[in-house]
C-alpha cells in the first residue's frame, strides 16, 4: 500500500502494448488449461472470443503474479514510478478478457498517438483491501483522479450486462460529462467481418468479370472476329459508363428524398450496393475486350482516355462498394454495441457496496437526466462531447458521427482525388496540342487535386484532435466532392470518345477535333471549384456548416430524437449516413 500512497492514481497506467502482452499471457495459461472454470458459472469461458471473465483472471493470474512481486498492482509492478493515464477504460468486469482486448483494440483512438491506459483490473492493488481506497468521497477515488488526467474515456459494452446498470460506470459517465472528456465506444467492425464483405462484394465480382472477360478477349484474337464484335464491345462499355453515372446520380437523389421523408434506407442501401456490384462485374468483364482494340488516334489524350476509361470505371465502382461496405458495417457494429448500453434510466443502476451506492447517489443527485442524455448521445453517435450533445438536442442526425475508421475512409477519399488529378494530367496533353488558352487552369486543376489528395490524411489527423465529429465530417465531405470532381468530367468526355472510336473502327469519315467545350469547362473550372469548395466546407466543420445552413434557411426537417433513445435499434441499421443537414454521401 505504501507504493500506492506515493504514486498518485493518475499514474497507475500501463502501455497499450503491455496490456496486450498481459492478455497474451492469460491466453497462454487459458490454452494450457491452467485457468479452469472451477465454479462452472461462465458459459463462455471456453470460447476463444470471450475467455474467462475478469473476476476469474484477477483471482488466478493477477493476484498470484503481483503477490510474488511484492503485493503492488500490476501497473506499478511494470512502472514503479508510475505512468500517466491517457485513455480511461470504463467497463463492468462482466466481459471476458479476450472480449475486452478486442473492444479496446477496435475502439482505440488511433489517430491521437496515445499509448497508455488505465484499467482498474491492472491499476488497483488486488492483493490489498481495495475497499479502503474507495472508502472516500467518489470525487477523491482513484477512478476519478485517473479519469481527470485522461483525454479520452473508452466505454466498453459487453453482452452479459448493460454497463450502465452498474453505478460506478454511471458515475464515470457523469465525470466524463462534467470534465468535458471525449467518450468513445468501439464501433469498428471485426477484421474478419470486413474481409468477408470484401470477398463477397468485391473480389468475387472482379474475379468472375476478369475471367469471363479474358475468355472474350481470347475469342477476339482473330481479326475478322474482332471487327464483327466491336459494336458489342462498344455497347457494353457505353452501358458501363452511362450506367455508373446514372446509377450514382439516381441513388444520391433517392437518398436525399428518403432522408427528407424520414424513411428507412436499409433496402435502398442494399439496392445501391447491388447495382454497383453488377456494374463492377460488367466493367471488369468488358475491360480486356475493350483494350484489345487499338484504333489510331491523333491526340495523346485520346489514347490516355481509351485506356483510362475502363480502369477508372472499375475503380470508381470498387471504391463506391468499399465506401458503402465500411459505412454499413460501422453502423451495424454501432447498433450492436449500443444495444449493450441500454438502460431505462440511471436511477435503476445498482452497486454491490451499499456505502458506495450512498456516496455516489449523493454525488450525482439532480444530474440523473443529464447522465441519461449523455448515454443516449453515446448510443446514437458512438461518442460523446459537447458538440455532439448540442447537435443531438438540436435534432441533427448524428448517427455514427463520433466514431469511424478514418484510416480506411481517408484512403478511399484520397484515392478518388488522385484519380481526378491523373485525369486532369492526361487532359493537359490534349490542351497543349489544341493550343488551348486553358493550359494554366488545367495545371491549377492538377495541382489542387494533388494537394487535396496529399493533405487529406494529415488534415484528418489534425481535425481528430478537435473532436471525432470534425474528422468524420471532413472526410465525408471530401469523399462527396471527390465523387463529383472525378465522375462528372470523366462521364462528360465518354460520349465524344466512344463516338470517335466507333467511327474509326467502322472506317467512317471522322474529323479530328479538340475536346468539347463542356469537357474543358468540367476539367478546368468545375474540378478546381469542387476541390476548393469541398476543402472549405471540410475545414469549417459541422458546427459552422450547420449554422450556415440555418442562416440560408435550407435545412431539411430534422427528426427530433425520442426521449428514451429507442431510435438506436432501428435507425442505426437503416444504412443512412451520418449527416448534418441535407448533406449525404451514403448513396
Amino acid at each position: 500500500m505504501d507504493l500506492h500512497l506515493q504514486v498518485p492514481p493518475e499514474r497507475w497506467g500501463v502501455t497499450r502494448s503491455e496490456f496486450h502482452a498481459f492478455v497474451n499471457d492469460v491466453r497462454q495459461l487459458w490454452t494450457a488449461g491452467r485457468l479452469p472454470d472451477d465454479q462452472g458459472n461462465q458459459p463462455r469461458h471456453g470460447n476463444s472470443r470471450y475467455g474467462p471473465n475478469l473476476y476469474h483472471v484477477n483471482e488466478y493470474f493477477v493476484k498470484p503474479v503481483t503477490l510474488a512481486a511484492g503485493g503492488m498492482s500490476y501497473a506499478l509492478m511494470k512502472h514503479p514510478d508510475g505512468l500517466l493515464c491517457q485513455v480511461f477504460i470504463s467497463h463492468a468486469w462482466a466481459e471476458g478478457i479476450f472480449e475486452l482486448e478486442d473492444l479496446v483494440s477496435r475502439g482505440w483512438p488511433r489517430l491521437q498517438f496515445l499509448h497508455s491506459l488505465y484499467c482498474c483490473l491492472l491499476a488497483n492493488p488486488q492483493n490489498l483491501d481495495v475497499s479502503a481506497l474507495l472508502n472516500v468521497p467518489p470525487m477523491e477515488s482513484p477512478f476519478a483522479k485517473a479519469m481527470q488526467s485522461a483525454s479520452h474515456v473508452l466505454v466498453i459494452p459487453n453482452e452479459s450486462v448493460g454497463i450502465y446498470t452498474r453505478l460506478w460506470c454511471v458515475y464515470e459517465a457523469y465525470l466524463g460529462t462534467r470534465w468535458k472528456k471525449t467518450c468513445i465506444m468501439p464501433a469498428r467492425p471485426h477484421t474478419s467481418t470486413q474481409c468477408g464483405e470484401i470477398t463477397r462484394t468485391m473480389l468475387v465480382p472482379v474475379a468472375l468479370g476478369l475471367l469471363l472477360g479474358w475468355l472474350w478477349w481470347f475469342i477476339l484474337q482473330r481479326a475478322e472476329i474482332r471487327k464483327g464484335f466491336f459494336p458489342l464491345v462498344a455497347i457494353t462499355m457505353l452501358t458501363c459508363a452511362i450506367g455508373t453515372a446514372l446509377w450514382t446520380a439516381l441513388c444520391f437523389a433517392a437518398s436525399l428524398f428518403l432522408k427528407a421523408c424520414d424513411c428507412s434506407r436499409q433496402k435502398h442501401y442494399r439496392t445501391t450496393r447491388v447495382g454497383h456490384i453488377l456494374l463492377l462485374f460488367l466493367c471488369t468483364f468488358s475491360m480486356f475486350p475493350w483494350l484489345r482494340f487499338e484504333p489510331g488516334f491523333r491526340f495523346q489524350f485520346s489514347y490516355f482516355q481509351h485506356y483510362f476509361l475502363p480502369i477508372v470505371l472499375c475503380l470508381f465502382n470498387l471504391l463506391r462498394i468499399a465506401q458503402l461496405n465500411q459505412h454499413q458495417l460501422e453502423l451495424k457494429e454501432l447498433s450492436r454495441q449500443a444495444s449493450h448500453l441500454e438502460c431505462s434510466t440511471v436511477a435503476d443502476a445498482t452497486c454491490s457496496d451499499p456505502s458506495d451506492e450512498q456516496r455516489i447517489r449523493a454525488a450525482i443527485l439532480g444530474c440523473e437526466d443529464e447522465i441519461d442524455l449523455t448515454i443516449r448521445v453515446l448510443m446514437r453517435a458512438g461518442a460523446y462531447n459537447d458538440w455532439l450533445r448540442w447537435a443531438y438536442e438540436s435534432g441533427v442526425d448524428i448517427r455514427g458521427f463520433g466514431t469511424s475508421d478514418l484510416i480506411v475512409k481517408t484512403g478511399l477519399a484520397a484515392s478518388l482525388w488522385a484519380l481526378a488529378a491523373l485525369h486532369s494530367l492526361g487532359f493537359r496533353s490534349c490542351a497543349v496540342f489544341c493550343g488551348s488558352t486553358d493550359q494554366r487552369w488545367i495545371d491549377v486543376s492538377v495541382g489542387l487535386c494533388v494537394v487535396v489528395a496529399l493533405i487529406l490524411p494529415v488534415t484528418a489527423f489534425v481535425l481528430e484532435r478537435y473532436g471525432p465529429e470534425r474528422a468524420v465530417f471532413a472526410v465525408r465531405v471530401w469523399t462527396m466532392f471527390a465523387l463529383a470532381a472525378l465522375g462528372v468530367p470523366v462521364f462528360v468526355g465518354i460520349e465524344d470518345h466512344l463516338s470517335m472510336v466507333t467511327a474509326l473502327r467502322q472506317s467512317a469519315p471522322f474529323h479530328y477535333k479538340c475536346p468539347a467545350p463542356l469537357l474543358r469547362i468540367m476539367v478546368t473550372w468545375f474540378r478546381p471549384a469542387a476541390a476548393l469548395l469541398g476543402t472549405s466546407l471540410a475545414l469549417l466543420g459541422p458546427a459552422k456548416v450547420l449554422q450556415l445552413q440555418l442562416s440560408l434557411a435550407v435545412v431539411c426537417d430534422f427528426r427530433s430524437p425520442s426521449a428514451d433513445g429507442s431510435e438506436t435499434d432501428s435507425s442505426l441499421d437503416s444504412g443512412g449516413s451520418p449527416s448534418v443537414g441535407p448533406l449525404n454521401d451514403n448513396d
